[in-house]
């Protein structure tokens, strides 16, 4: 179903959208009345009318400096000027509770070794790298991957000690997820933070 974003007006579908809702705020206007502070919902559950922005830092940016969501909620409320600071980092810990899961789910292949040597044994979904790993080694699994899994996805989101943390290990660089009941969940987690970025 398709929503239309408040900044650039574009009807689109949701999953290319962030929802927003109104939340109860705690700032006094000296007249009794508080406003309401706009709140991200990722999960789209929240109650409420919602506004949709399209997935993108420097929109939701320009809906936070030009008061877009005022005009699209029709009444005062409340902005974080940290928003767009706060929306990558939800969109990233979601990112990284995915992985974490398809570890759980046994899913998780790490180290150098045993995910080049994986991917001519068992099906490969998605491979992961760490941002600041060796060039060197990625650019051989990369290659490697794309060779073997022309549908494969790559994603370089996260520092190795951010990786460490999800997957519960040391110093890890490179990791690969098989296919299974996980995929969709780290792949989708992983474009909205991908396009978020951009």
């Amino acid at each position: 179903m398709e929503r239309r974003c408040i900044v650039n007006r574009e009807a689109t579908e949701r999953d290319e959208l962030l929802r927003f809702v109104l939340g109860p705020g705690d700032i006094n206007n000296g007249d009794n009345s508080s406003n309401t502070i706009v709140v991200p919902d990722l999960k789209e559950k929240l109650p409420g009318r919602g506004v949709w922005v399209t997935c993108s830092k420097s929109c939701v940016e320009e809906a936070v400096t030009k008061n877009l969501f005022a005009r699209a909620f029709k009444t005062k409320c409340e902005v974080p000027d940290d928003l767009p600071k706060t929306i990558d980092t939800l969109l990233e810990k979601r990112c990284l509770n995915a992985l974490s899961l398809a570890k759980k789910a046994g899913q998780v292949i790490t180290g150098f070794e045993k995910v080049s040597s994986a991917m001519s044994k068992k099906p490969l979904d998605v491979l992961i790298e760490a941002q600041d790993g060796a060039k060197d080694g990625q650019n051989k699994l990369e290659k490697k991957f794309k060779a073997i899994f022309a549908d494969g996805k790559i994603i370089k989101l996260f520092t190795s000690a951010q990786m460490d943390m999800a997957f519960g290990g040391t110093n890890v660089i490179h990791a690969a997820i098989t296919h299974g009941n996980m995929t969709q969940n780290v792949q989708a987690a992983a474009d909205k933070l991908a396009k978020y970025r951009g």
